[in-house]
C-alpha cells in the first residue's frame, strides 16, 4: 500500500477526530479510504455517458463566497430551479434542480464538490 501525505486544516482534523470517536474505524487511513469509496460510489449513481439525468444538488457554502454562483452560471442550461437560503450569519444553502446530459450534471457536481467555495455538496438523482 502506498503512503500519501495529506495536509488538513484544523477544522477537518476536528471532524475526523469526532468521526473516530463516534465510530469503530481502526485509524484515520481507514476512515479516509472509506470516505473516498463512498464519494466514488456516489459518482457511479449519476448515470453513464449519453444518459439524461434529473437530479437535485444541495450545496452549503460560506455566506460571502461567490464561487458557487460563478460555477452555477456555467451550467444555466442544466438548472431548472435554484433556491437560496441563508442558514445563519456565516452559511448559506443552495438547492439546484438540474436536468440534462449526465456528463454535464457530473461535471457541475465535480466542480462544486472540488471547489474551495463549498463546505458540503450532495447530489440526489431523481427517478
Amino acid at each position: 500500500m502506498e503512503v500519501t501525505s495529506v495536509s488538513l486544516d484544523e477544522s477537518t482534523e476536528r471532524k475526523i477526530d469526532d468521526i473516530m470517536e463516534r465510530t469503530s474505524f481502526d485509524g484515520r487511513s481507514e476512515l479516509l479510504r472509506k470516505a473516498v469509496d463512498e464519494l466514488h460510489a456516489g459518482m457511479d449513481t449519476l448515470g453513464h455517458a449519453g444518459d439524461m439525468l434529473d437530479a437535485v444538488i444541495v450545496v452549503k457554502h460560506p455566506r460571502e463566497e461567490k464561487g458557487v454562483s460563478e460555477i452555477s452560471h456555467r451550467y444555466d442550461s442544466l438548472i431548472s430551479t435554484q433556491l437560496h437560503s441563508t442558514l445563519d450569519a456565516d452559511s448559506c444553502l443552495e438547492i439546484f434542480h438540474v436536468n440534462g446530459a449526465s456528463d454535464a450534471v457530473k461535471e457541475m457536481y465535480k466542480q462544486l464538490h472540488g471547489s474551495r467555495s463549498t463546505e458540503s455538496v450532495r447530489v440526489v438523482p431523481q427517478g
